[in-house]
């Protein structure tokens, strides 16, 4: 197969960094919020102002966090708190088999995501790897998945769902990283495994061609 993989959420926990940086922009501004709880709200489909709003806080406001928190959660000093969920062994028994990897994610920083790869020890995992811009992700990533002739794909949110279909690529989705479970079939998706592990060891190893 040639496995098309996101990054944040998927390869990486996004949880503690997006925790951290909330309760810090947070701090910064004298706001007090519960940021474990925005993040449960953003786990269901909702936006960072979004979930500020439903907390209590007023339009100018939510967007004044909001954006304050998208200013610095790539810098590498945030990057630090991303743990991986991706086992590497499992990423070379998939390409021992014969599988191709293709790592194709969204990030405005793609130095920081390189530096980070080399930290994680993911240099050499991939066949290919695509950094695409944060505007019309689910359009840049499926041009992508189009590109590297993916035949599958893994991701944590509703973009990678779309891009999976838009492409004509089996999409499956896990519910380590954005998105619950239960909001990732809500927007489409037909296969959820819990992490990608899982789909790595199990899923990989049926015959799911159609």
């Amino acid at each position: 197969m040639r496995i098309g993989l996101d990054f944040d959420g998927t390869l990486v926990s996004c949880e503690e960094r997006h925790v951290a940086v909330l309760a810090h922009v947070a701090q910064a501004a004298a706001v007090g919020l519960d940021a474990s709880s925005i993040w449960s709200l953003k786990r269901e489909g909702m936006s960072t102002q979004d979930a500020l709003r439903v907390a209590g806080l007023d339009l100018v406001a939510s967007g004044t966090l909001a954006h304050a928190w998208m200013s610095q959660i790539e810098q590498l000093q945030w990057l630090g708190f991303d743990r991986l969920i991706c086992r590497a062994d499992a990423l070379i028994e998939a390409r021992r088999r014969g599988d191709t990897l293709h790592l194709i994610t969204a990030r405005c920083n793609a130095g920081h995501l390189r530096a980070q790869l080399t930290r994680l020890g993911l240099d050499d995992c991939f066949d290919t790897v695509d950094i695409v811009g944060t505007s019309d992700v689910a359009a840049a990533k499926c041009a992508a998945l189009s590109q590297r002739l993916c035949t599958r794909f893994i991701g944590d949110t509703e973009a990678d769902c779309a891009a999976a279909l838009a492409a004509g690529v089996r999409f499956v989705g896990v519910s380590s990283g954005m998105r619950t479970e239960r909001y990732l079939r809500s927007a489409g998706a037909d296969d959820v495994a819990p992490d990608v592990n899982h789909f790595l060891e199990d899923y990989a190893r049926r015959d799911f061609e159609t």
